[in-house]
């Protein structure tokens, strides 16, 4: 394409197609520009662009139909699994021990199943 020495004495018709051929070799530009650059990221072994996922907001305009619910049945009280009960064990103090005070500790014994 040669571009003419003064383009104050084109008309406005050889102006406006001379417009739309740069138009045109810049829309080819581009696409030519998108096409080298995924070749060499593709050469690299770089990720692709990611697939962008329209937002959905046009569905967020609309109020939700309310859903129906199932009517759930009540939980009774709630019952630990084991039984937690106080021993005293009966230890004797090796010898040379000092006394440094009461320790509380549980222990958790399984519960007994009930025979009635």
């Amino acid at each position: 394409m040669t571009l003419p020495s003064d383009l104050d004495e084109l008309s406005a018709e050889a102006l406006k197609e001379l417009v739309i051929q740069l138009l045109g070799e810049t829309a080819e530009l581009k696409q030519t520009i998108a096409k080298l650059r995924a070749e060499i990221a593709r050469l690299k072994g770089l990720k692709e662009a990611p697939a962008i996922k329209p937002s959905g907001m046009d569905k967020a305009t609309d109020p939700p139909q309310p859903v129906p619910r199932e009517k759930r049945s009540g939980h009774g009280k709630v019952r630990p699994r084991v039984c937690i009960e106080d021993r005293v064990l009966p230890i004797a103090a090796p010898p040379g021990s000092r006394f440094k005070g009461y320790k509380s500790s549980r222990c958790a014994a399984p519960a007994s199943p009930k025979n009635g």
